[in-house]
């Protein structure tokens, strides 16, 4: 951390880093200048609050990522898994050796903004029927492991003052 603190970073942000692994320093330092570097952009905070929407609700106690595709009943639920899959497969693509790889991680992860959002707002995901409550934590567990790549989003702290400009 305090490597971290001297190249001139965010508590928030070094918080946010350290909170999940990384294979190096070098690779904890480049996660953390790329979520500093990223903090103020519009839609890197929308991915933070999807983010946070999906980490929030698993609970604490490991949660399997296994999907059982049948089960998914909701177009919404079938958009986030579909959306889940093509960012699993972008960024199993990735060399997570290369300079641009917490950036192209980013891009990937912000995909899952909008299949995140359109999930939480139509889909019951504590369902009465087990199988499919837990199917739907499985989902959001896949979701979930993908953004924590990055860091964990939700310690990062942002100023809700409005009357301040950015």
């Amino acid at each position: 951390q305090t490597v971290l603190e001297a190249r001139g970073l965010s508590y928030d942000v070094i918080n946010a880093a350290v909170a999940t692994e990384a294979p190096s320093l070098i690779d904890m330092v480049t996660k953390s200048e790329t979520i500093q570097k990223n903090k103020a952009d519009a839609d890197f905070q929308k991915m933070v609050t999807a983010a946070g929407r999906v980490l929030r609700i698993l609970p604490n106690k490991k949660v399997t990522d296994k999907v059982t595709k049948p089960l998914l009943k909701l177009q919404e639920e079938k958009d986030l898994y579909e959306a889940v899959q093509t960012a699993k497969g972008y960024i199993a693509d990735e060399d997570p050796k290369s300079a641009d790889y917490y950036e192209d991680l980013v891009g990937h992860l912000e995909t899952l903004i909008d299949p995140v959002h359109a999930f939480f707002e139509k889909v019951m995901v504590m369902d009465k029927n087990a199988k499919v409550r837990n199917n739907r934590l499985a989902l959001l567990r896949q979701a979930g492991d993908l953004f924590l790549l990055l860091g964990d989003l939700r310690k990062l702290v942002y100023n809700t003052d409005s009357s301040v400009s950015a």
